[in-house]
């Protein structure tokens, strides 16, 4: 017996796979929206996000 989705008749989605569509796609807009907010809303960059200034990368000819 040949699948109704080979003969080319549509299905909706049902409701199980709307509800996970949608838990999925919050999920995924929520963790974007906390990293946003996590990068953007740090007051003052630490340490770690500079490099130190007396790097010698021996680019002088000395």
């Amino acid at each position: 017996m040949i699948p109704d989705a080979l003969l080319g008749q549509q299905q909706g989605l049902t409701a199980g796979g709307c509800a996970v569509m949608i838990g999925c796609i919050t999920f995924v807009c929520g963790l974007m929206a906390f990293c946003f907010y996590r990068i953007l809303h740090e007051a003052q960059p630490s340490e770690r996000h500079h490099a130190p200034l007396d790097i010698d990368t021996h680019d002088r000819e000395t």
